[in-house]
């Protein structure tokens, strides 16, 4: 069934245990073939490492295609969850605290903006933006009062 042109009859003669992995091999591709779209189970890592260099040559069956790639969407998941970094799979955990949104900042203190310019104390703006955005009146107000501060320091920069 495999010739040595197969990375399993590589892998195998590197290991220097050609006649057992590759009959192993076999009676896995065999197993596989039989076995409903969904019944496919890898049971060890062995069984990954072969599965893995049968679909390199294309002779992984279709039921251990649909199993390697639904444990493929696990590794993940589950490396997602656990917050682990995997270099291979180009996977690393997201940054610890809140995820700022700049596009959502930009827009609450644009709609400040508006406010202001169309007559509305900061008061009264801060209440209107928080509540069409469902936030604190106070966290608007710190988020424009930072925004104002950075904006000044940003001309008085340039200027000097």
């Amino acid at each position: 069934m495999f010739s040595s042109e197969h990375e399993i009859w590589k892998f195998a003669n590197a290991g220097d245990e050609l006649s057992d992995w590759l009959d192993y091999a076999e009676d896995l591709v065999s197993k596989w073939e039989n076995m409903d779209i969904d019944e496919v189970q890898f049971e060890n890592t062995f069984q990954i490492v072969l599965a893995s260099l049968l679909l390199m040559d294309d002779l992984l069956p279709q039921p251990a295609r649909r199993a390697f790639a639904k444990l493929a969407i696990g590794v993940i998941d589950e490396a997602d969850k656990k917050k682990v970094s995997l270099a291979t799979m180009k996977m690393s955990p997201a940054q610890p605290g809140r995820k700022a949104s700049r596009q959502a900042l930009s827009i609450r203190l644009f709609t400040v903006k508006d406010y202001l310019k169309s007559g509305l104390s900061k008061q009264e703006a801060y209440h209107k933006t928080s509540e069409k955005f469902h936030k604190s009146p106070d966290t608007i107000r710190r988020e424009f009062e930072r925004a104002m501060k950075k904006s000044k320091q940003n001309r008085k920069g340039k200027i000097t």
